[in-house]
């Protein structure tokens, strides 16, 4: 089978059920034995090619790396009902990854809708998370707090205007997917500090992942859960809102346009072990324009701890 954005087969591609869900995911085994397992969730509207470059880095450090396709993209399954992309659910397909990969436990890195799952694993799942890597993407609680507790964070309501609009039924399916999806893939390249950081090829990698059938509206669910059910969960209010005890480290491009770094103020006081580091110049999209930056203070944070 032809994977798209990887025409050199330089990674191990393979299928896992996962939480009654089928899961494509993508490894490279490193070769020092004992070494920890490494999990890279991606956000929206990516797929796994987002870390292809980390997954590199860390195979040559001898970890054994795994990046899924998280439910609803590109080669994973894409359940129909908007019930199946709750956080709560998308964490246990990461619980269960981690499991069926022979682990107890793993180092979680994600980004954007990937670090907002990794954050949710640490919370509901605390024995799977050795330590936590967070990538432009809040902390639950922080991320409530801007919309639902007066005086909301007026700047973040107005970047955030697309969580709303997702919210419609199949406007938002048309509009991103004309052109074939092209409109929404250049939209990353748009809003990249360093647009070359994208090639052509890698539009079109992208776009061929959005264009797995019924994946575009799968990637939207994500948003439609979040307000349907996710974030109003007063049990997972209760449960974000406690104290985090696994040693975590924030990563955050400062020239975010969706998510103002504002977000980052005052974790301490939701994580008891945590460092943020600011990437000046840098876009939302850090594994895509930063990688080796990126990888570099992943591994500089786990020699630390």
């Amino acid at each position: 089978m032809y994977h798209p954005g990887d025409p050199s087969n330089e990674f191990s591609h393979s299928y896992i059920i996962c939480n009654g869900c089928k899961l494509h995911i993508v490894e490279c085994q490193g070769s020092k034995e004992g070494m920890p397992l490494m999990v890279l969730l991606h956000g929206f509207p990516e797929f796994w090619f987002s870390w292809k470059y980390v997954l590199q880095h860390f195979f040559r450090k001898g970890y054994r790396v795994v990046a899924p396709d998280l439910r609803g993209y590109n080669e994973s399954s894409k359940p129909v009902s908007v019930q199946e992309y709750r956080l709560e659910t998308l964490s246990a397909d990461i619980d269960c990854l981690i499991q069926q990969l022979g682990y107890e436990s793993c180092i979680c890195v994600g980004h954007d809708w990937g670090g907002a799952i990794a954050w949710s694993v640490a919370y509901l799942f605390p024995s799977r998370v050795r330590r936590l890597i967070i990538v432009n993407a809040p902390h639950p609680f922080k991320f409530y707090q801007a919309f639902f507790v007066f005086p909301p964070n007026w700047k973040q309501l107005v970047r955030s205007w697309y969580i709303l609009f997702f919210q419609l039924p199949w406007l938002p399916e048309l509009l991103l997917g004309y052109g074939n999806c092209r409109n929404l893939v250049r939209a990353i390249r748009r809003t990249l500090c360093n647009p070359t950081a994208l090639s052509h090829d890698d539009i079109e990698a992208y776009r061929e992942a959005l264009m797995q059938p019924r994946a575009l509206t799968s990637a939207i669910n994500y948003y439609r859960a979040l307000l349907r059910t996710s974030i109003f969960s007063r049990r997972i209010r209760r449960l974000f809102s406690d104290t985090l005890n696994v040693a975590t480290l924030v990563v955050w491009g400062t020239e975010d346009s969706a998510l103002g770094k504002e977000l980052t103020y005052g974790l301490d006081k939701l994580v008891s072990n945590v460092e943020v580091r600011y990437i000046p110049n840098c876009s939302h999209w850090v594994p895509i324009e930063r990688p080796q930056l990126l990888s570099e203070m992943i591994e500089t944070f786990l020699h630390r701890q």
